[in-house]
């Protein structure tokens, strides 16, 4: 991988902390990471995953060069999982040389991004540092992001990405920062706050050449607390743009700085000129203020930041789709309530609400129960997927999902007279239950004809239908 320097952001004044000759910090504090991913559509089978991670500047050590610079460097490691499949693995040390440390500003980040490519699916990443200067200075920080399904069949958004700063007329292309002719710097942690009070949003649009170019479309920008209620302070943005051939890109800024302290997330709606909403995305921020105990917020903890970043941050597009992929495990009052539901916030709440109640291990940050379900998913698409559905919306991928592996399984693709079919055992369930499968259109698309587990179809003439092919 092409090695390349955390990239600084505007250096200002501030002291440091010694830490011995020739070396010196900002901190003695233990370093602390931050990790976020953003997806943008790249062809029609992965998306480009922008992967933004920092550290804070006052968490730096800098060691004095023979040459009478001062220098600090790291060594980064990113792995990113699907399931328990290795998906990448990527190394790459970073540095940066100040001529003098004093006088740089401790209160701002390192900050850089590395891309790569992904298929749709849930992921999980860990990344750790080293640093050069110090080896017992270590950090760890994983997060997790479902990089969605972009339909090339109709307008929609990519994810959002929430920025430091975003410079138009940028030409430096081999810049990390770098974005459609703008530098967009991300902001990672994402915390805003009076000193830093703009939020700047970055999000490209896809599917336009449906729009009648006389139309266009609007984009709209709402601030929202947690529970999806508009802020008042801060008024929606809204701007009117005529179609262009395929695609565009948009960005903004918003002053949040001044909200109260706590948990927000910013809607970036997509309308056509009628004013109905084609796609939606949000991003969870933060807004940091001196004296305001957050944490006596449960909004504002990192238990909550973090659930804000997983079903805060979907569109309803993206909510519909978690809904579909929990049907299985969903009562039929459950599909009708969640049916009922008007807009984006309340199907996340709700979303939200009904995996904390399957969560086995609700005191951890991660919600084991659902983490094991989209393992699960993934390697149904993989093991069952036929010609016409994916693997999870199959038969057997319904089982797989509900059951998991069967203790044992029988397999008779050639069984004269019959259609290939299969027999699954699980003998841990109701003192031992079968799942019967068959391919009646030769099309690898087997159907549940028979199981004698409680609630599921049962049928004991089953082999008639292998016969005669009819289901």
């Amino acid at each position: 991988m092409k090695h390349r320097g955390l990239i600084i952001l505007t250096l200002a004044a501030a002291g440091v902390f010694s830490r011995g000759p020739g070396t010196a910090a900002f901190s003695a504090e233990p370093v602390t990471l931050s990790l976020d991913a953003v997806s943008f559509r790249y062809d029609a089978d992965s998306a480009l995953v922008e992967v933004a991670f920092s550290i804070p500047r006052r968490q730096a050590v800098y060691v004095r060069t023979p040459e009478g610079i001062y220098q600090w460097s790291g060594v980064f490691d990113l792995t990113v999982r699907s399931g328990d499949t290795l998906v990448t693995e990527r190394q790459w040390r970073s540095q940066n040389t100040l001529a003098d440390t004093a006088g740089v500003r401790e209160d701002l980040d390192f900050t850089d991004v590395i891309r790569i490519l992904l298929k749709p699916g849930f992921y999980r990443a860990v990344l750790t540092f080293r640093d050069d200067q110090a080896r017992d200075r270590t950090a760890e920080t994983a997060a997790e992001w479902i990089v969605p399904d972009y339909p090339d069949d109709r307008p929609c958004l990519s994810q959002i990405r929430l920025a430091s700063k975003v410079t138009t007329n940028f030409q430096e292309r081999e810049h990390p920062f770098y974005k459609n002719s703008l530098q967009v710097v991300p902001n990672p942690k994402p915390v805003f706050s009076e000193e830093s009070p703009f939020l700047y949003f970055y999000a490209e649009l896809y599917g336009l050449a449906g729009l009648a170019a006389d139309s266009g479309y609007t984009l709209e920008t709402v601030v929202q607390t947690r529970s999806g209620a508009s802020v008042p302070d801060v008024e929606p943005g809204r701007r009117t743009r005529k179609a262009p051939a395929e695609s565009a890109v948009e960005w903004g800024a918003v002053r949040v700085g001044l909200l109260p302290g706590g948990s927000y997330r910013l809607a970036v709606r997509l309308l056509n000129r009628a004013g109905a909403t084609l796609d939606e995305r949000t991003a969870a921020f933060f807004v940091y203020r001196p004296g305001e105990d957050a944490s006596a917020d449960p909004a504002a903890s990192p238990l909550q930041m973090y659930l804000a970043s997983e079903f805060g941050g979907m569109g309803e597009a993206e909510l519909d789709a978690e809904f579909e992929r929990a049907n299985y495990l969903m009562r039929k009052n459950e599909r009708k309530e969640f049916k009922g539901l008007a807009d984006a916030a309340a199907k996340g709440r709700w979303l939200y609400e009904f995996w904390r109640k399957l969560d086995s291990e609700p005191r951890t940050l991660v919600n084991e129960t659902r983490l094991d379900y989209l393992r699960r998913i993934q390697i149904a698409n993989e093991r069952y997927r036929s010609f016409r559905e994916e693997g999870w919306k199959t038969d057997r991928g319904r089982v797989f999902l509900l059951y998991g592996d069967p203790t044992s399984s029988m397999s008779y693709p050639n069984e004269q007279g019959m259609r290939p079919y299969e027999i699954w055992y699980y003998d841990e369930i109701e003192s031992g239950v079968q799942f019967v499968f068959v391919d009646f259109n030769m099309d690898r698309e087997y159907r549940l004809v028979h199981s004698n587990k409680r609630g599921e179809i049962a049928n004991n003439g089953w082999k008639d239908m292998a016969r005669t092919g009819q289901y």
